[in-house]
């Protein structure tokens, strides 16, 4: 269409029924090259590495792997009744038992904020 035309009928899109008009025309230069490099250089490396992906997926044998997903909430179950709810962690050789059970030193700090009785 050339500036001043307008679609023969008309045209429909998600947000409704809508008439063409062209109004003007505008050449828009390309960017510089320098401008788009880094884009242009993400894009390509990009590409080859979900190549590369896609063709190890192409390669790759998997084993030993159950396909349905029926039994997955039941090796989610297992998997929790086999580990221990706590973990109980040995204390530290240099510190006695009574110093890890103690409560916190009273400090000056806590002192003053402490309310008087």
């Amino acid at each position: 269409m050339q500036p001043g035309e307008h679609s023969q009928a008309p045209v429909q899109t998600q947000f409704g029924w809508h008439v063409i008009s062209v109004e003007d025309r505008r050449e828009v230069p390309p960017p510089p090259f320098e401008q788009v490099a880094p884009q242009i250089q993400r894009f390509l490396t990009t590409q080859r590495v979900q190549d590369y992906i896609n063709e190890l997926r192409g390669k790759a044998e998997i084993s030993g792997v159950e396909t349905g997903t029926e039994n997955a909430g039941a090796d989610a179950e297992d998997s929790r009744e086999e580990s221990p709810e706590t973990s109980e962690t040995p204390a530290d050789e240099d510190t006695p038992e009574s110093a890890t059970d103690a409560p916190p030193a009273e400090t000056a700090e806590n002192e003053a904020s402490a309310p008087e009785a």
